[in-house]
């Protein structure tokens, strides 16, 4: 059989469903798919585009990839605003490139950011085929105007005392209490903050879902909190987290210092250094 008799949409092992978990970072393909398709995945950038023409980088290690792993890029998360869990349907095309659409756990799917120019539309693979190949209902089809938006792929760094190291985690030299963090524009624009490991595991509790902020003065912000799936420790700022940057004039290259009383295991103190 031919290369582009294989590459067709009536192969079901040629589609993967995965359910991303926010702040995780990973995604992996079905068993089926990898039996299927593994050893044509190239490592490096592949493209995933979705219906209305945007383009998300992800890169293929072959380490994680022998396994079925990918990693999710934080900005993937922050395009398409996915606070909580979510489906991720993909369909592989050959080479580098996949189609994918997003749905939450009900199966109704999320709308996508309009994108100008999308070379989609003119292509003969049309999106109705990607979606009969997935054995799920879907809703009518939103229409989308064409805004000619475009993405930032790049997360932009930003300098801290002339040091390059940015948005890195020092831990502080008394304990693993509290932690200082250079701002970069990503943890500045975004909805979350990630915590390191060595912070998340001996300040905060895996069981609360939610803490509150305190800027020191006194004022103080509800936050969720968000657990890592493939990590015990690490964990992320959620809902609350662009508030409190908004209310408190935080910009990028900034340093805060994230701490937790031991005597009060409710409250986040955030303050600038």
């Amino acid at each position: 059989m031919s290369s582009c008799c294989r590459y067709s949409f009536k192969n079901l092992f040629q589609n993967s469903i995965c359910l991303l978990t926010p702040g995780d970072g990973f995604g992996d393909f079905e068993e089926g798919f990898m039996v299927e398709w593994g050893k044509q995945l190239v490592i490096g950038t592949n493209f995933f585009t979705d219906p209305m023409g945007n383009v998300m980088n992800f890169e293929f290690e072959n380490d994680l990839i022998s396994k079925g792993i990918f990693r999710v890029p934080y900005v993937f998360e922050e395009f398409y605003e996915l606070e909580d869990l979510h489906y991720i349907c993909t369909l592989f095309c050959g080479d580098r490139y996949f189609r994918i659409r997003i749905f939450d756990t009900s199966w109704t799917e999320i709308e996508y950011p309009g994108l100008g120019n999308s070379y989609i539309a003119e292509e003969d693979l049309v999106w109705s085929r990607f979606l009969s190949s997935f054995r799920v209902k879907l809703g009518p089809t939103e229409l989308f105007s064409i805004e000619g938006m475009e993405i930032d792929y790049n997360i932009n760094a930003a300098y801290c005392s002339g040091n390059a190291n940015v948005g890195s985690d020092l831990a502080e030299c008394a304990a693993d209490y509290s932690l200082v963090k250079c701002l970069s524009d990503y943890d500045v624009r975004s909805s979350s903050l990630y915590l390191n490991a060595s912070f998340g595991g001996s300040a905060l509790s895996r069981s609360k879902k939610k803490y509150i902020l305190s800027n020191g003065n006194g004022n103080s912000w509800e936050c969720s909190i968000r657990w890592a799936a493939r990590s015990k420790s690490e964990c992320y700022l959620g809902l609350g987290w662009k508030r409190f940057v908004s209310e408190n004039n935080l910009c990028v290259g900034d340093s805060i210092k994230v701490e937790v009383q031991k005597d009060d295991d409710q409250t986040i103190i955030i303050t600038k250094v």
